[in-house]
């Protein structure tokens, strides 16, 4: 059973705002529709939403500015920079070109590969997804985005049929590091890598990188089950069962410039300048070893599980105090980070898909915003009465999400530090991994999303609900700190 904090959440999550105007229940969104589900689930929650969204003032404080149309505009010789972009575009110049934006990942085929349809797939995904084919060159001494359209198919083949299955799988693991650590260029690259290995005639390792620049989780995503989808058809002789994209990502950069300005610039800014104010640059969690001079990247990896029964309790709980998982679980984390750091003030990070715009679901880049959860523990509160400001401060911040983190690092830190993260160091992130994929209807592929260990904060933690109720937990630290 659901209650009216996570009804809001999920809502905030697809794009769709929920308010409370004149006593009733409304909604803005950029949405062409709204599914049937949806509209049911509110109704059956009607007076708890009503009740839930009056009490925290959520229409004064969420912004409905209605999101305008993004228009295809594909003539142009080049593009700005999205605002996320321009951030990693600015890491990668000051670490003069660096492994820890790679998004490593692959696939294993377990069937007879036909190369012509998988290279054919490879083709469509890079003409109908721009992002991948997207270089970043300094015109007029600014960062634009240029669509290449003369490339060759960023595709290399191994044939390991000759070794032994050890040594298969450990030139499956070198090639994998190799991919790891190899830096792109901006600048002269597709942002798009595909190593294709053959183990045997029936058993097929297909390696992939793609820069963060061009994609994020959701991306990941789109490009298996597209991958997959496109080679499908291909094999049979089919033509494309992908419905055209409206607009591509150098369109979204460009509305998003122009949309974000003026007075909805102005209240998102007031909002987390104030919001920040006085915080602390740095955490002051404890380190092992001394913090070296420039982020080296170099950490750990450990995990945790949390047991069905446990999660179950947890679950219980969130219900009773009207909050979501990761509202309780966010704020159980500060707790913690409080009681090590002996600071009553905590920063937490926390990634944000950054597809409230309808139009940008189906497109690979890179759309993640960071928001920033700062949690108040001074005056001693119960952890129920820290929990209730919790969650409205993470909601506050969900209704000002649009803010880039970029510029909120203009506006509020611009002195910059090479040895750490500017505003938050520590990233806290829950994730459901019951997704319904076309992997989990393909028998004969399997996915994994590998893990790249490079520490980009001091601490994150990355926990994931499991098909069975269950969590899993892994935490990644900068070799600051050490592992038992």
């Amino acid at each position: 059973m659901k209650n009216a904090a996570q009804i809001v959440n999920e809502a905030l999550n697809q794009g769709i705002t929920l308010f409370v105007a004149d006593n009733r229940l409304q909604y803005e969104t950029s949405r062409d529709s709204i599914p049937a589900e949806l509209f049911s689930e509110w109704k059956n929650y009607k007076q708890a939403l009503i009740d839930f969204l009056s009490q925290i003032d959520v229409e004064e404080e969420i912004q409905t500015d209605q999101l305008q149309n993004i228009q295809r505009d594909g003539n142009a010789e080049h593009y700005p920079l999205s605002f996320a972009q321009q951030r990693l575009w600015f890491i990668d110049q000051l670490t003069e070109g660096s492994p820890q934006y790679n998004c490593p990942g692959y696939l294993r085929l377990r069937e007879q590969l036909n190369f012509n349809a998988f290279k054919a797939a490879v083709k469509t995904l890079l003409e109908r997804h721009e992002a991948l084919r997207t270089h970043i060159k300094i015109i007029d001494n600014e960062p634009r985005q240029v669509i290449t359209h003369s490339y060759d198919l960023p595709i290399t083949r191994h044939d390991l049929t000759a070794f032994s299955e050890t040594d298969q799988e450990s030139q499956v693991k070198r090639f994998s590091k190799e991919e790891d650590n190899l830096v792109f260029n901006l600048s002269t690259d597709l942002m798009l890598r595909i190593r294709l290995i053959k183990l045997a005639e029936n058993d097929y390792v297909i390696i992939y990188t793609i820069h963060h620049i061009a994609c994020d989780s959701w991306s990941i995503e789109i490009f298996i089950n597209e991958l997959i989808t496109l080679y499908r058809a291909y094999s049979k002789g089919e033509i494309v069962p992908l419905p055209p994209l409206k607009i591509q990502y150098t369109d979204y950069a460009q509305w998003q410039r122009n949309w974000l300005q003026g007075d909805i610039l102005k209240k998102q800014l007031d909002y987390w300048q104030t919001q920040l104010s006085g915080i602390s640059p740095l955490h002051r969690l404890p380190l092992d070893n001394p913090r070296p001079e420039k982020q080296s990247f170099e950490g750990h990896l450990n995990d945790q599980r949390i047991s069905k029964d446990l999660a179950q309790e947890i679950r219980v709980l969130c219900h009773q105090h009207e909050v979501t998982l990761f509202m309780f679980l966010e704020t159980a984390f500060a707790v913690l980070l409080s009681r090590y750091s002996n600071e009553k003030d905590i920063l937490v990070g926390t990634p944000l898909a950054g597809r409230r715009h309808h139009d940008i679901e189906p497109l690979i880049g890179f759309f993640v915003n960071s928001l920033v959860i700062r949690t108040d523990l001074s005056g001693q509160p119960t952890f129920s009465e820290l929990l209730k400001q919790n969650s409205r401060t993470i909601l506050d911040a969900y209704a000002h999400q649009d803010l880039p983190f970029q510029m909120l690092v203009e506006k509020t830190s611009p002195g910059r530090n090479l040895n750490y993260n500017p505003i938050f160091q520590i990233v806290f992130t829950l994730e459901n991994t019951q997704r319904d994929t076309i992997l989990a209807r393909d028998n004969n592929i399997e996915s994994e999303e590998r893990l790249l260990l490079k520490a980009r904060f001091d601490l994150e933690i990355h926990i994931y609900e499991e098909e069975e109720g269950g969590l899993s937990l892994l935490w990644f630290m900068i070799a600051a700190y050490s592992i038992i």
